[in-house]
């Protein structure tokens, strides 16, 4: 099986059009990753904050620094554990990564290499669980 290995910001600088982020321990590293993305990708981030490492005020430092670059956030409802991220998502170019341990630490530690998920069947399971999470209420930063 062909597997790439990428660092975090280097994959979200790859999408064209919409970056989906699964990561339930957010901050604002999470956001971080996202500033170099081409203008007018779109970002979705599913997580439930656990932790609550990110604020409200770090949304919206990051949103008035990088108007261009909307992020939205939806609750994971408890469903997910492990961090992905998808981009493109339902597009012929559709590109898909596990992150291990964290995406935003990748390339830190060993154990946070994102690797990117080739199996069908596997790509098949995030996009049923993906299209459940869009349903999810929107995630409220305090």
């Amino acid at each position: 099986m062909l597997m790439t290995v990428l660092r975090g910001e280097l994959a979200v600088r790859q999408s064209r059009s919409l970056i989906y982020i699964v990561d339930n321990y957010i901050n604002i590293k999470t956001l971080r990753l996202l500033q170099n993305i081409k203008s007018g990708v779109k970002v979705t981030v599913f997580s439930d904050n656990l932790r609550n490492q990110l604020h409200l005020s770090d949304s919206q430092d990051f949103q008035t620094e990088f108007p261009s670059i909307p992020v939205d956030f939806i609750a994971t409802g408890g469903i997910m554990h492990d961090r992905f991220i998808v981009l493109d998502y339902g597009e012929p170019e559709e590109r898909m990564f596990h992150c291990g341990a964290s995406s935003k630490d990748a390339a830190v530690k060993l154990t946070t290499a994102i690797t990117e998920i080739m199996s069908g069947d596997m790509k098949a399971q995030i996009h049923g669980l993906i299209d459940r999470m869009k349903q999810n209420s929107v995630l409220v930063l305090r």
